[in-house]
């Protein structure tokens, strides 16, 4: 009999064995899976990569044209931004309740009101033009939305231009 439970005890220390070897098969394999996994997600970003390297190179490229802001007008708002907008295009202050100027509207030649640049707003905050197909913001204690709905490649391009050319002033006490 003890024969018979030293053969049994061998059974079951084979099985823990197979099973030991089984889980560690197991995990090698799904380990192998998520690295050659993460490799190919390597692969994506670095397509994604190669879309931010180009957009930086047409970001260079937008630096190059921001020297023609030299021909636009500047605008200086009290306490919020000094910002340039093209010289052809119609500016307007939103005057406030308090008589003071709220937003400002920059309106391009295009006759199409979707157009219009828009920049801060009475008691507008960065998160209230989030509905605007292009918006950014411009924060460090204020904060100064611009937004547009416009889909004109031109527009657009001016936006960032006037964007990246406004200086955020600090409100003034």
């Amino acid at each position: 009999m003890d024969e018979f439970d030293q053969v049994e005890n061998k059974k079951d220390f084979r099985k823990i064995i197979f099973i030991i070897v089984g889980v560690i098969v197991v995990a090698g394999g799904v380990t192998a899976f998520l690295l050659f996994r993460k490799g190919s997600k390597d692969n994506f970003n670095s397509d994604t990569q190669n879309k931010s390297t180009q957009s930086v190179q047409n970001n260079k490229e937008k630096q190059l044209l921001s020297q023609d802001i030299k021909t636009w007008k500047n605008y200086f708002w009290p306490g919020k931004i000094n910002t340039h907008y093209p010289s052809d295009w119609i500016f307007r202050e939103n005057i406030g309740k308090d008589g003071l100027v709220a937003g400002i509207n920059i309106v391009p030649s295009t006759g199409n009101a979707e157009d219009t640049i828009f920049i801060g707003g009475e008691l507008l905050k960065c998160s209230d033009v989030l509905k605007y197909s292009k918006n950014n913001c411009l924060k460090n204690k204020i904060q100064v939305p611009f937004y547009t709905n416009s889909k004109n490649e031109e527009v657009l391009n001016a936006f960032d231009l006037i964007y990246q050319n406004s200086v955020l002033l600090e409100e003034e006490k």
